[in-house]
């Protein structure tokens, strides 16, 4: 990037490493993570959502690139992000009794952070209509 990245583009970015973490943490160490999560799962289940995160944190890469993202590749994005967070909660609210102390925390934890980083892109969404990257003027 040639010129300063505008905030969305650095909310994205951030997303981008915050996935491959996330990622990474699963396919690593869902081994480990697994039993102190839901006990009775396979941990092959962790793995996979690991690896199902890549394409999703590779699409926030090429969306951080974007100066002005398009409007359909933006509301693609951040509905993921809501549907991620609405996944949750349904997960704490009908099967919470296969998941661990540890488990229900990380879910929270989790959602929290995807529901946040959804909320400073819409915040944001000035960046996507076309030639204009300034905040409003207030009178």
């Amino acid at each position: 990037m040639s010129q300063t990245p505008n905030k969305l583009q650095k909310i994205y970015y951030f997303d981008f490493w915050f996935m491959i973490a996330s990622a990474s943490t699963l396919i690593l160490a869902g081994m480990v993570l697994g039993p102190l999560i839901i006990p009775d799962i396979s941990t092959l289940w962790f793995i996979a959502v690991g690896v199902g995160l890549l394409p999703w944190a590779f699409f926030n890469r090429y969306l951080s690139n974007q100066t002005h993202p398009k409007a359909p590749l933006f509301g693609i994005n951040v509905t993921g992000d809501i549907l991620w967070v609405f996944t949750s909660i349904v997960a704490l609210i009908f099967a919470r009794e296969w998941l661990t102390g540890f488990g229900v925390i990380a879910v929270v934890a989790i959602a929290m952070a995807v529901g946040e980083l959804a909320w400073l892109k819409l915040s944001n969404r000035r960046h996507i209509s076309a030639g204009t990257t300034a905040l409003p003027q207030s009178s």
